[in-house]
């Protein structure tokens, strides 16, 4: 069981992409993804669960038509807030229109991360329970992430994203590693303490793990860090937002 509002970071063993089963889009290869009791296919087409798989694309139409696609009704300053939170405000000043400007095939007038980013956008305004994204690329650089995850886990949403560094594992609340058809839960410390599967994922050998849980060769900052159990959602909260106007 997850608390709601957590950062949930998925890791597997291989190259697999996980995205369209925990977005409900295709059925899981092994097991069962549930949301709230409900299965993740009931659960998206229910609006519990709104998500970016990696493969998600744009399409020929403006800002707005994105949004509207999933709010009828949304204002445009509603779409500025929402487009403000997840970093991409200056699509207000596209040319031709702002946000009423068409974005061309596939949405080529925007650049692959403000394209990711409308697309979080569109999740966002669909105000589901759980969002889940796949690996697209405000998500893929840590630093970027810890500035945009807690935009999109606002109001007691639980965000899961799909991750391929330790930087990342170690900044979520929980890690689910997917293993085959082993699935485990835990801590990314815990599960660097309990499965040498995991270690290894990260290209370590498992005797590289010390007493603390983190690898021999960490920084004292890390070991302090790994030493003192704290809240990483409270933690998140207290970093500043992104400036106005401005892209990570």
């Amino acid at each position: 069981m997850t608390p709601a509002g957590s950062w949930v970071a998925v890791v597997t063993s291989g190259d697999d992409d996980p995205s369209p089963w925990l977005c409900g889009a295709e059925p899981p290869p092994h097991g069962r993804v549930t949301i709230g009791g409900m299965a993740a296919q009931l659960a998206a087409r229910s609006g519990h669960l709104a998500g970016v798989p990696t493969t998600a694309q744009c399409v020929d139409a403006s800002v707005m038509d994105h949004l509207r696609a999933i709010r009828p009704d949304i204002t445009h300053s509603d779409a500025l807030a929402v487009l403000e939170r997840v970093g991409v405000i200056q699509l207000a000043d596209l040319p031709d229109g702002g946000l009423d400007a068409p974005l061309g095939v596939h949405g080529a007038l925007l650049s692959i991360d403000e394209r990711h980013r409308l697309l979080l956008a569109m999740a966002v305004v669909a105000d589901p329970q759980v969002l889940v994204a796949g690996r697209i690329r405000p998500l893929t650089d840590p630093d970027v992430a810890r500035i945009v995850v807690p935009q999109l886990g606002s109001a007691g949403r639980t965000v899961v994203t799909v991750v391929d560094t330790a930087d990342l594992a170690q900044e979520a609340d929980v890690v689910l590693f997917v293993d085959g058809e082993r699935w485990h839960m835990g801590t990314h410390h815990d599960l660097l303490m309990q499965l040498p599967a995991y270690v290894e994922r990260w290209g370590r050998p498992a005797a590289d793990i010390d007493e603390l849980g983190v690898f021999s060769d960490a920084g004292p900052l890390e070991r302090e860090s790994a030493a003192q159990p704290h809240d990483h959602r409270a933690l998140r909260r207290r970093r500043p937002h992104l400036p106005r106007g401005r892209a990570c």
